[in-house]
């Protein structure tokens, strides 16, 4: 969080402490005051909803205007590992490409058993031979994680998935996080970012097949 805020004009808590306890990392931050917009969008009128989009994409472009440390290499803020308990208990990466990080969830093993994976083949054909930037990316982006108060977003909060990510991984991210609990949401946040639906199709296919994988 303080990278964001030396860097950027996104509000995001100010970081008061950091320190161990019984093993763990713990951070101590300021409190924001604001409601989660997971909770509020449903009250929300189309104008408050458009404001906030408007508000997001500027916050979002500035995200990917950042120049990464290395070029196309895959790394948490202080190039070690990424964090997303959602995906991988405890950390994964780095890697040196995009690529790489792709046959980490396990694009080339998919790629080479059509017969086994029958339903993603059509996806990856889309994207075969493509070539990724990697921008500074949240990681978990969506309603659960934005504070709003008084028509303004106040705070994005918990950047512990955030790092120089591959360039779709914001948009593919957002989907995931939000489809199910903000209705309208998704739609809204389509008009306002950059898009990258074969790679969003791609990934909503590897659910059928990660238990035959791990």
């Amino acid at each position: 969080m303080d990278f964001i805020r030396r860097n950027t004009n996104i509000p995001v808590p100010r970081v008061l402490d950091v320190f161990k306890y019984d093993g763990m990392t713990h951070i101590l931050q300021e409190f924001i005051d604001g409601d989660l917009l997971v909770d509020i969008w449903s009250t929300l009128d189309l104008d408050a909803r458009q404001q906030c989009m408007q508000q997001l994409k500027g916050y979002l472009d500035e995200l990917r205007s950042l120049s990464p440390p290395h070029p196309g290499r895959v790394e948490a803020v202080d190039g070690g590992c990424c964090l997303d308990d959602k995906i991988w208990a405890g950390g994964w990466g780095p890697f040196d490409n995009v690529d790489d990080f792709n046959n980490f969830f396990g694009y080339d093993v998919f790629c080479s058993d059509p017969i086994r994976y029958p339903q993603i083949q059509e996806p990856l054909r889309k994207i075969a031979g493509r070539k990724w930037k990697t921008v500074f990316s949240h990681g978990d982006l969506g309603p659960h994680n934005i504070l709003w108060k008084n028509g303004r977003i106040v705070a994005i909060i918990d950047w512990e998935c955030a790092g120089w990510l591959p360039e779709y991984w914001d948009y593919t991210r957002s989907y995931f996080g939000s489809i199910r609990f903000s209705p309208g949401w998704w739609e809204m946040f389509q008009e306002i970012a950059v898009q990258y639906p074969d790679e969003l199709e791609v990934e909503n296919c590897i659910p059928l097949y990660v238990t035959r994988l791990f």
